[in-house]
């Protein structure tokens, strides 16, 4: 097709042209790794003839494919210089056009490049040979590179003496050597200094370029120097692109004028590249030989200039109809490539745009995006990457992500997918494709995040706490109810069994083992119903009523529900109710008042975690007893002997604060009053479950006393009670003996003291006192 400056330039065809040839380049070069990465491994060839063979082969063939490229290229180029002179072409098109020339001169000079080094190769470059001052050239060369070393934030310093006399050499192929070192070294340098120096050496000089970038590893150094080898690119490096004949094209090229280049290079540290010549060649010269295409410095320049970091492209500031737009995050380490995203889409998205995967993710947790377009090969984290990165983060776990790659085989396409990528598309591609994946993408997106909005309202709608196990024990989804039931968050994980809120083994060995035989119903599809001891994140225990089976999951195989409520409460207050039970029968079944006090006060300090202090009211008689006996008021704390004797004090605390102890105190018969302050060993809330099982206890105290009390007469009264208290002090007395003695509690004294009358069918005072006489053990004094 010929265009002449007349035409009218259709800008969906210029824009497209501008994509294919942008990669067309990039295209050739992946085709042939791919080539290359899958043939089968040759077995030896035995002889160096067969190899010389399989080398011309290949060599004819790039000749043949470099050949038939010109033709295309040309007939690109030629019509696209002229519609650029025409002085009236609108600035659009006029950007795309220039756009599609420098990719395609691009594509020329790769093209140049495989057919000089076929030829080359062929022995049909022959040096055209011309006096040459070295140093001078290498000066203007470097002095050319200034602006760009500089733009990339390097130093450049040169050491360039004049050499002693001038050398017989080819001009274009000592200028080609150079300026290819000098580009090598601003692609790979990140920071630093790149240095050029020459130097003579009688018959020979030397020309250096070294730099601080991040070296070559010793088992790669003699790989950059062959054919179409590329070396992984480091971390840092300007840019991907390259057909790895750069540093190959460099050696022939030196070995054509009867030289050498060689490598130093120290990992972390830098490289050097040196370029040993002759003054004169010192091959022979081939007078119907071909001269090295010519590529000069500018458009080494103008290729520097359109790698990342040098001439970026950043997307342009949103205005209010494109902020109502979908987010759209162009992941692209070509600024031509971007720009021609950026500019195609910007009509439908809201277009942001960064050189890698890396940026990409500090991109996304600023403003995520709808959609993430990303090329594959890029420098510092490639498209792979970046997906693995989106993917592992259940934040960003579901944002779109399309891959760009040159790569068109399917074995690419199914290791983007297998990656994680939700879409691949290989270049050249056209608008249109790009256009619906991209919609259909996002739309799909949309669909499931209105799926997931919906699921997790639901979740966090249940009272209960909810966990989602798949088989193989990993736990899904923890929801908030769960967090606040036991400390643990679903993004701490991944959790798997043993799980750290399941009972300790070394504390806990039956709970633990209860859960493990649980579990494993789990896994083996039974359902599982039942009270489970486990640990708060704090080490505090929980008991929780567990529901849990395997139920079939919508998309594909299954997962554990499990929801557990909190009932550590309810089981602290079963437990607390059954242990009334226990006090107020014994209360009820005591035929002596000296049993009914001691049952109470050893009960209540039990069923209550605290020390009791029992005041006993009954006619004439006002005491104050505790578990190790009587104590007279004088010695009781103000707060205690304050609630002990303050009948209309109902404290001022308010429900759910904590408080230093509980007031027993039911509504008192004509005859006895009984009231008991329990302080807790720390403040503590009391719920209403303790407060009515205080107050029943309350009114059973009062009761079994009055029982007793009203069963004898004023003076019976009288003395049996004080043959209780004396009873209690001996009793006292006795348990004192026996916490002294064996280093026990009192309560557990006093059991001791009930087990021995029981066994020995005496009277607990009898007991008490042959303990006080004999210094004896109950059991035998």
């Amino acid at each position: 097709m010929i265009w002449a400056p007349s035409c009218a330039v259709e800008p969906d065809c210029a824009e497209l042209m501008a994509n294919s040839l942008s990669e067309q380049g990039a295209a050739m070069v992946e085709s042939r790794e791919d080539a290359r990465r899958r043939r089968p491994v040759p077995a030896p060839s035995g002889t160096p003839e067969v190899e010389g063979d399989v080398d011309s082969t290949r060599s004819a063939f790039l000749a043949d494919i470099s050949h038939e490229l010109r033709t295309p290229l040309t007939l690109v180029i030629a019509p696209l210089e002229e519609l650029l002179g025409d002085a009236e072409l609108p600035n659009g098109a006029r950007r795309t056009l220039t756009l599609v020339l420098r990719n395609a001169r691009r594509m020329t000079r790769i093209v140049d490049a495989m057919l000089d080094f076929s030829r080359m190769e062929s022995g049909r470059i022959s040096p055209v040979l011309a006096e040459l001052d070295v140093a001078a050239l290498v000066r203007s060369l470097a002095e050319s590179f200034q602006p760009v070393v500089r733009q990339a934030g390097l130093t450049l310093v040169t050491r360039l003496p004049d050499l002693p006399r001038p050398a017989l050499l080819d001009h274009d192929v000592v200028e080609r050597m150079v300026l290819n070192l000098l580009a090598n070294a601003v692609k790979y340098t990140a920071e630093g200094t790149i240095t050029v120096e020459l130097a003579d050496h009688d018959q020979r000089f030397t020309i250096t370029v070294s730099d601080t970038g991040p070296g070559i590893r010793p088992e790669d150094q003699e790989r950059v120097f062959r054919r179409f080898e590329r070396v992984a690119a480091p971390e840092g490096a300007r840019s991907q692109e390259g057909v790895g004949i750069g540093l190959p094209m460099v050696r022939q090229l030196a070995l054509l004028l009867g030289g050498t280049v060689t490598l130093h290079s120290i990992p972390g540290t830098g490289s050097s590249f040196v370029l040993d010549l002759p003054y004169q060649a010192t091959v022979e010269v081939n007078g119907s030989g071909l001269a090295v295409s010519r590529r000069d410095r500018t458009s080494f320049l103008t290729e520097i200039e359109s790698w990342p970091g040098m001439g970026s492209f950043s997307a342009e500031p949103h205005d209010e109809v494109s902020l109502r737009r979908p987010r759209l995050l162009i992941v692209e380490d070509s600024p031509d490539m971007a720009r021609f995203l950026a500019s195609t889409l910007s009509d439908t998205y809201q277009v942001d745009v960064a050189s890698n995967g890396q940026e990409a993710l500090e991109r996304v947790t600023i403003n995520r995006p709808q959609a993430v377009l990303s090329d594959v090969m890029m420098p510092t984290m490639d498209g792979l990457g970046l997906v693995a990165a989106l993917r592992a983060d259940p934040e960003w776990a579901n944002i779109p992500v399309i891959l760009l790659s040159a790569h068109a085989a399917v074995e690419d396409t199914a290791e983007g997918l297998d990656q994680g990528a939700d879409d691949y598309l290989a270049k050249p591609f056209s608008v249109s494709e790009l256009r619906s994946r991209l919609a259909a993408n996002i739309e799909r997106a949309q669909a499931r995040s209105a799926d997931a909005a919906w699921r997790r309202a639901i979740v966090a709608s249940l009272q209960e706490a909810l966990m989602i196990i798949d088989p193989s024990g990993v736990v899904l989804e923890l929801n908030e109810r769960f967090v606040r039931l036991l400390g643990w968050e679903a993004s701490e994980g991944p959790f798997r069994p043993p799980y750290p809120w399941w009972p300790d083994p070394e504390t806990d060995p039956q709970e633990y083992d209860r859960v493990i035989r649980a579990f494993d119903d789990l896994l083996d599809d039974r359902p599982v119903n039942g009270e489970f001891l486990l640990r708060r994140r704090d080490g505090a225990p929980v008991w929780v009523s567990c529901w849990a089976a395997m139920v079939s999951r919508p998309d594909s195989g299954s997962a554990i529900i499990a929801t557990l409520r909190d009932i550590t409460r309810e089981r602290v207050a079963r437990r607390r109710r059954a242990a009334a039970v226990s006090i107020v029968a014994e209360m009820g079944s005591a035929t002596e008042l000296e049993q009914v006090l001691t049952t109470a006060v050893t009960g209540f300090a039990v069923l209550f975690n605290g020390e009791p202090t029992l005041r006993v009211v009954a006619a004439t008689l006002d005491t104050i007893v505790r578990a190790d006996g009587p104590v007279p008021p004088e010695e009781l704390p103000a707060h205690v002997l304050h609630a002990l004797t303050q009948e209309d004090d109902d404290g001022d605390s308010r429900p759910g604060e904590p408080v230093p102890g509980i007031l027993l105190a039911a509504a008192s018969t004509p005859d006895v009053a009984c009231r008991t302050w329990i302080q807790f060993r720390s403040p503590r809330p009391v719920p209403g479950d303790e407060l009515i099982v205080g107050d029943l206890l309350a009114q059973a105290l009062d009761l079994a006393v009055d029982r007793i009390v009203a069963a004898q007469s004023y003076a019976d009264r009288q003395a049996h009670l004080q043959r209780a208290i004396e009873s209690h002090r001996l009793i006292g007395q006795a348990i004192g003996v026996l916490v002294e003695r064996h280093r026990i509690l009192p309560n557990e004294g006093f059991e001791r003291l009930r087990t021995a009358s029981q066994a020995r069918n005496l009277k607990l005072r009898d007991i008490a006192a042959r303990v006080l006489e004999t210094g004896l053990d109950p059991e035998v004094a």
